[in-house]
């Protein structure tokens, strides 16, 4: 079975304090065949639940009291190859709460608008921390291939 092997989070306030947003980068273990079977069963419906990812407040800053019963919003994208998974999950920082347990179960992630803040800093961060990450990925692996 696949399993998290390595964790990487950070936290950004946007310049108004008032979002803030917690990335990550899940680095996942287990054979080809378990990650491959992973990446064919993940789907939008993964983030919710228990597999939503849980924000990381950041003690002696504006984000300190970020708390996962803030999150308003999430996104999340896996490797095409089942490796890693990047995410994003947002929220504000004035103490606005998200959704609660009923409307995440429902399907109900966000009730904000598509320009809520929130909404637009989540967008597609996910998307983008996989590209950079494939790009490097395969730079790295041309360099090394160039070595021989």
């Amino acid at each position: 079975p696949t399993k998290c092997a390595h964790l990487l989070t950070a936290t950004y306030v946007d310049r108004t304090q008032t979002v803030t947003a917690t990335v990550g980068i899940v680095v996942i273990s287990g054979t080809t065949t378990d990650r491959l079977r992973l990446v064919q069963l993940w789907n939008a419906d993964a983030a919710k639940g228990p597999m939503m990812p849980h924000v990381y407040a950041v003690p002696g800053t504006v984000a300190a009291k970020f708390s996962d019963a803030q999150r308003v919003t999430w996104q999340s994208q896996i490797s095409l190859d089942g490796t890693y998974v990047a995410y994003a999950v947002t929220g504000f920082t004035d103490g606005r709460a998200g959704p609660g347990a009923a409307a995440v179960a429902a399907g109900s992630d966000s009730s904000l608008s598509s320009n809520s803040p929130a909404v637009q800093v989540a967008g597609d961060l996910p998307a983008a921390i996989q590209s950079l990450l494939t790009a490097r990925l395969q730079a790295a692996q041309s360099a090394l291939g160039g070595m021989s």
